[in-house]
């Protein structure tokens, strides 16, 4: 099964090996994983990382919407008593256009 690589350049990388295996600048060996037995390697996760891995958490369990308030301006909408304040968007949006950088 051939798998074709493209470099930054957009250029195809061409493959100089016959046997397919791959090898680092200097001939180190690539295919096959160093021992594990040699390894005395530990990785450790700071707290803030900790604290990053819980908030993403919470967030996926949050609805993407408040169906609630959705299901009210539905009602409004329906009813006609949905009215809006032009003047209170438009000054809405120009604080968003003032916070812009």
């Amino acid at each position: 099964m051939a798998v074709q690589l493209y470099g930054v350049s957009g250029r195809a990388i061409q493959n100089s090996g016959s046997n397919g295996t791959i090898r680092k600048k200097g001939g180190t060996d690539l295919s096959t994983p160093p021992s594990a037995t040699n390894s005395t390697e530990t990785v450790s996760v700071s707290s803030a990382a900790s604290q990053l891995q819980a908030l993403e958490a919470a967030i996926a369990e949050m609805p993407v919407a408040d169906m609630q308030l959705v299901e009210s301006i539905q009602l409004a909408l329906t009813t006609g008593d949905y009215h809006v304040n032009g003047e209170a968007s438009a000054e809405g949006l120009l604080e968003i256009e003032r916070k812009l950088p």
